[in-house]
Formats: structure tokens, sequence, C-alpha cells
């Protein structure tokens, strides 16, 4: 999990730096693109952490529990 983790900073931060460097290179169609990827990975990240938080807050068989009866 970890090095997922690490794997995902890694990314968002290239993602990050690609915003920056489409905007240097006055190339606005790239830059709203990967403004919109990192976004949408940045709102998935949360996601996947709420879950992580969640089944530590409540146990994997609650969390499988509530998933299945939903």
């Amino acid at each position: 999990a970890t090095r997922h983790r690490q794997s995902t900073a890694l990314n968002l931060e290239a993602l990050k730096k690609t915003v920056v460097l489409a905007e240097q290179e006055l190339d606005f169609v790239t830059r709203d693109l990967v403004q919109e990827i990192l976004e949408s990975e940045e709102e998935y990240l949360d996601w996947v952490n709420t879950q992580i938080d969640l089944i530590a807050h409540v146990g994997i068989e609650n969390y499988i529990q509530s998933h299945i009866s939903a």
C-alpha cells in the first residue's frame, strides 16, 4: 500500500509539472486536458483514502457487509 501511495504521489506531481509546462509553452489545450486528469486523479485518491480510513474504523467485515446490502 505504501508503494502505491508513493507512486500515486509521484504521478500527481508529474501531472502538476505538466500543467505548469503546458502553461509556459502556451499550450492551453494540453494544460486544460491535463488539469482535468489531475483533478480526477485527486478526487479518486481522496475517495480511496476515505475508503481505507473507513475500513480502519469499522473493520473489513463491516465495510464489506455495508457494501453488499447497499
